[in-house]
């Protein structure tokens, strides 16, 4: 038997060498996940899968998961099986921080699944998870997603889709409250936390913590990075219209309009920003 100092020595020794494989665990993932976007950018889909599912086995979190599966879609969509596209949509549809991008995933998953004559099949599949589980978050997107490429009749699309609603709102809760507490953790993205902490509490149907979110994201703010001030404004402009909060909707409105030159964004935040001054006006009329 070891002496107790040795084998101390070596549980430390132990110890060590797998904090040294943690710390070098994301550096590796960055490197394959370099190469593997360099193979997808010259459309070199069965070469960029090989790095890119190495940098999923190294990834460090969920958050590293959902950028890596984000960059395998594409590759996955060209394999004559489709699991891996399945996977890499339904992680990124039960882990992403943003409510969107879930969104878009099962869209993209729904319409993948009906261009390879599987949705009928697939559907049936994602009844049986609900069943089992009622809380399979992605079994219920895509079961709202999916009902109207299979021509479900009226009533049982709506359940799917009330379904969904609520789950998501639940969903969008939990979020937010994440967000909020990254806002205090990271000062140089508090506004952009706070912003989007607003935007989820909106989806949630917390109205009054979207407007908290909103005041304290423009406390922190404005957001001062370039390609975000736009929708930073933006955004902050739906959480005030949806609280009725016109004025303030129409003075983000404004700055969201100023803040890009992209023709497209400045159409739709005018229009938003008519819609602001209307009700104003209105409320106006209405004293």
């Amino acid at each position: 038997m070891l002496p107790t100092r040795t084998r101390c020595l070596a549980v430390l020794s132990a110890l060590l060498v797998v904090v040294a494989l943690r710390a070098q665990a994301p550096k590796e993932a960055d490197k394959v996940y370099s190469e593997g976007v360099k193979h997808l950018n010259k459309k070199a889909y069965k070469e960029a899968i090989g790095p890119l599912e190495r940098a999923l086995s190294l990834a460090p979190d969920d958050a590293y998961r959902v950028k890596v599966y984000r960059a395998l879609m594409p590759a996955y969509r060209t394999l004559s099986e489709p699991e891996k596209m399945a996977e890499a949509c339904e992680f990124i549809v039960g882990h992403s921080d943003q409510l969107a991008e879930r969104r878009t995933a099962a869209g993209s998953l729904s319409a993948f699944y009906f261009q390879r004559g599987l949705t009928a099949e697939r559907l049936k599949g994602y009844r049986e998870r609900y069943d089992k589980d009622r809380k399979d978050y992605a079994a219920v997107a895509m079961m709202s997603e999916m009902a109207r490429t299979a021509r479900l009749e009226k009533a049982d699309a709506e359940a799917y889709k009330k379904r969904y609603q609520e789950a998501e709102r639940e969903v969008a809760g939990r979020l937010a409250a994440a967000q909020e507490k990254l806002a205090g953790a990271d000062k140089t993205q508090e506004a952009w936390r706070w912003k989007e902490a607003a935007v989820l509490w909106v989806a949630a149907g917390e109205r009054p913590k979207a407007l908290a979110a909103a005041a304290k994201a423009e406390a922190a703010g404005p957001e001062k990075r370039d390609l975000l001030a736009h929708f930073w404004h933006a955004h902050l402009g739906d959480v005030y219209a949806d609280g009725g909060k016109h004025a303030e909707a129409a003075k983000h409105f404004e700055k969201a309009i100023d803040a890009t030159k992209i023709k497209g964004y400045q159409d739709a935040c005018r229009l938003k920003l008519e819609e602001a001054k209307k009700k104003l006006a209105e409320k106006g009329c209405s004293k």
